[in-house]
């Protein structure tokens, strides 16, 4: 269908999945897939089930960047992508107490209920836009939920430096 690269998103959970990081690196490989190892993340680094799940991501990253022909760092989201001698992409995503994650994000995400997320690590400023589909120009309703939302964005991480 030409949707290329395939892209693998894995988010590692500590006492879950960490064992299978190898695994899907080597499911990478020999299926031609872009990996994005993801740090589980939540809005507060007290909430139990960050508690439970975090595992920092940094020693595998150093060691795959010691491994790495070449590193690059992608200008759009300023994330580290390695890539190995076998041609195997791994790209992290460690977005908890990272200014530069927040700085470097240009996202609006849409969530599965039909709202506007102007930021990842947030829950309390979503911006709802289905009932502009019961609206006479549901494009003009929708544009305007859009800008409401690009205007609640602001870097999260830096909020909390003060």
């Amino acid at each position: 269908v030409g949707l290329e690269p395939v892209k693998v998103n894995f988010v590692a959970l500590k006492k879950v999945n960490i064992q299978e990081i190898p695994g899907i690196i080597e499911f990478a490989k020999e299926n031609d897939l872009h990996l994005h190892l993801i740090e589980y993340h939540a809005p507060n680094e007290e909430e139990e089930l960050y508690k439970r799940y975090f595992y920092p991501l940094d020693d595998l990253e150093d060691t795959l960047t010691s491994k790495a022909d070449r590193v690059e760092i992608r200008t759009l989201q300023h994330r580290k992508k390695t890539i190995l001698p076998d041609g195997t992409e791994a790209e992290f995503v460690m977005p908890m107490a990272n200014p530069e994650f927040c700085k470097n994000c240009h996202r609006i995400r849409i969530t599965a209920d039909g709202k506007f997320k102007p930021c990842l690590m947030r829950n309390d400023n979503h911006v709802d836009f289905t009932s502009a589909f019961r609206t006479e120009d549901p494009v003009v309703t929708i544009e305007e939920a859009y800008k409401r939302a690009l205007k609640l964005r602001a870097p999260y991480f830096c909020q909390l430096d003060g």
